[in-house]
């Protein structure tokens, strides 16, 4: 993630200006991911986020959310000024190939350019060229063992097999935070 035309809030306003809106963007990253979930400050205007047990498409949903609350938050700098950022994010997921960090966080840093190249304050995932390794297989699979035998049980239970996996694909796709929340 990069925060968008960040040196112009330097320039215009001050490296303690600065200072500021980094401390904010990172608490604001901090409350908005789970515990299990690492965040970090990279280099200058420069975070990356580390999902562990996350589908791709699960990512840019997560990527979205952060996007569009960063750019409603509002920084007061000394004085009443009021700042706003946009941000710029890249997606990348594990694939079976990587047995080092490096590759992962070159397709990351390949999807923010992206972002960044398509005129900013949006997310790319490097999903959207690999759909092969996407993440969305995530599905519940009905196993003979789950049978009861009796015939009513297990088709209400195979129904509800198949709700969940509908439920599963919606909410990994990459559908805007409004449509997941409904």
């Amino acid at each position: 993630m990069d925060l968008d035309h960040f040196k112009r809030i330097n320039d215009t306003h001050g490296h303690p200006a600065g200072d500021l809106v980094l401390r904010g963007v990172a608490a604001q990253l901090q409350q908005l991911v789970r515990r299990c979930d690492l965040v970090g400050r990279i280099g200058g205007e420069e975070f990356a986020i580390l999902l562990p047990n996350t589908a791709a498409h699960a990512a840019v949903v997560l990527a979205e959310r952060l996007r569009q609350c960063l750019s409603e938050q509002r920084f007061t700098l000394t004085g009443g000024t009021q700042l706003g950022v946009t941000v710029s994010i890249g997606v990348a997921a594990l694939i079976p190939d990587d047995t080092e960090f490096e590759p992962l966080f070159e397709r990351a840093d390949q999807a923010l350019y992206r972002a960044k190249a398509a005129g900013r304050n949006q997310v790319a995932s490097m999903q959207d060229m690999h759909p092969a390794h996407d993440g969305a297989s995530l599905r519940l699979h009905w196993k003979r063992s789950f049978a009861s035998g009796q015939p009513e049980i297990d088709r209400e239970h195979r129904e509800l097999f198949d709700r969940a996996n509908a439920l599963l694909e919606f909410a990994l796709a990459d559908a805007p935070i409004a449509a997941v929340a409904d």
